[in-house]
């Protein structure tokens, strides 16, 4: 948010063409992960299993980093 002759200020909120532009684009790329996975013959559910083991290295849990101690 821009105030004149007042600097710049950060609001910390997203815009909502923001969070749809990010949206759009996780869709695409989830459309060319079921696209792929289907051509090597995967199942939804080991692509679900795999986005779920992706998901957890990138955010591992509390307990799942009190496990590795």
């Amino acid at each position: 948010m821009r105030r004149q002759g007042a600097g710049c200020f950060v609001t910390g909120r997203t815009s909502e063409l923001a969070r749809s532009v990010k949206r759009r684009a996780l869709r695409s790329l989830v459309d060319r992960l079921v696209t792929e996975a289907a051509h090597l013959g995967i199942e939804g559910d080991e692509v679900v299993a795999e986005l779920d083991r992706a998901l957890k290295t990138l955010a591992p849990s509390k307990s799942a980093a009190e496990e590795r101690r």
